[in-house]
């Protein structure tokens, strides 16, 4: 039986993952299987914009097949490390000899009365219910957002234009995990929209209005379900080759990696450490299949571009998140990133597409131009 890469997931990660994986394979023989529980590629960055449609979802086939990869429909319910088998929720087990994990993550929700109710924008299915619910309410109705991360304040800043939003954070400043760089500029957006502000607040319960939660993220929690070093949002602590500390052959890429960019900060959940992560784990665990050089993952770039609504958007610039551009030619800048870089590679021709594989290339630019 010819060896195979086995890919698991098919966001960010788990895309380019194959595309690393195929680039480094070159005329080998190795096979390179990708199992997801979808068979698209969602744009999980727009899920928080309005009538949430087919436009954001990418089919994974048609570039698997270009590249020599195959595909598999499945939602992955075990992983083996001994018998080096994965299951699958259909009863069927498939073989590997390296692994790449790419799961990604998902909204941990707090153990509060009427949790249930509360919607979110993390998944595709997810972001369609809250887009439904949207379609039964007033204009000026209340809605509350849960968490002043990067996707809360993306949600309330697209809602104000509409509604009446209340946004919840449990610090005593507005979006904490972004530092002070931009925080003045999210706060004037904030204060410009018209969106309430609510600092040091806990949730302790959801009642009966409309509630979103966009609280912190986890690790797939397959990734609990094995020996291995874990940090505190469960993400697999691996070498800088991507593999996985004292796992065997097992690589890790994306939101379930715990993987260092640089010399002091590890990559962060999002699409850009995702893809390049993807595109180290699946060249690294190919040339380690085949008896050939790895190379470590490097990510020092890092920009960030956050959309405000109708006060446009802000560009950060390294760790410290130093504004280098605000407004609507952010905003310009961030539809782009959104539309055309956080969307598959379209090429038809398969060396076009193997050279989105390259570790650490990018598929339009390391950062937005500003």
């Amino acid at each position: 039986m010819t060896e195979q890469v086995l890919i698991l997931g098919g966001g960010y990660a788990g895309a380019y993952a194959a595309l690393g994986a195929a680039r480094a394979r070159g005329d080998a023989s190795a096979g390179i299987v990708l199992v997801s529980a979808d068979p698209d590629l969602v744009n999980r960055p727009r899920l928080y914009e309005p009538d949430p449609g087919a436009h954001l979802r990418h089919p994974l086939t048609p570039m698997l097949e270009r590249i020599g990869a195959s595909f598999r429909l499945g939602r992955v319910t075990r992983i083996d490390v001994n018998t080096r088998r994965v299951s699958v929720a259909d009863g069927a087990t498939l073989p590997w000899d390296r692994l790449v994990i790419a799961l990604g993550s998902r909204t941990e929700r707090p153990s509060v009365p009427g949790i249930e109710r509360a919607f979110d924008v993390d998944s595709y299915d997810g972001a369609l219910a809250f887009n439904r619910h949207l379609k039964t309410l007033p204009a000026g109705a209340t809605i509350t957002v849960i968490g002043s991360g990067v996707t809360g304040l993306e949600l309330a800043t697209e809602l104000a234009e509409r509604y009446r939003v209340v946004l919840i954070e449990r610090a005593d400043v507005i979006a904490p995990s972004l530092g002070e760089g931009p925080r003045a500029t999210i706060a004037r957006a904030l204060k410009d929209l018209g969106v309430k502000v609510k600092l040091n607040t806990t949730l302790d319960r959801v009642d009966g209005e409309t509630t979103v939660w966009c609280g912190g993220m986890v690790a797939h929690p397959l990734t609990r379900t094995f020996h291995a070093e874990r940090d505190v949002l469960g993400r697999l602590v691996t070498e800088p080759t991507l593999a996985v500390r004292r796992v065997r052959d097992v690589y890790a890429a994306g939101d379930v990696a715990y993987a260092m960019a640089d010399d002091e900060h590890p990559a962060r959940m999002s699409c850009q450490h995702a893809i390049k992560l993807g595109q180290f784990a699946g060249h690294n665990a190919m040339s380690d299949l085949l008896g050939r050089p790895t190379v470590p993952y490097r990510q020092p770039v890092y920009r960030m571009c956050l959309d405000l609504g109708g006060a446009g958007a802000v560009i950060t610039d390294g760790w410290e998140h130093s504004v280098v551009k605000c407004g609507m030619g952010a905003k310009a800048i961030k539809r782009e990133i959104n539309c055309v870089w956080a969307a598959l590679p379209t090429a038809t021709d398969r060396e076009a597409l193997l050279a989105f594989g390259e570790p650490g290339t990018s598929k339009y630019r390391d950062a937005p131009k500003t």
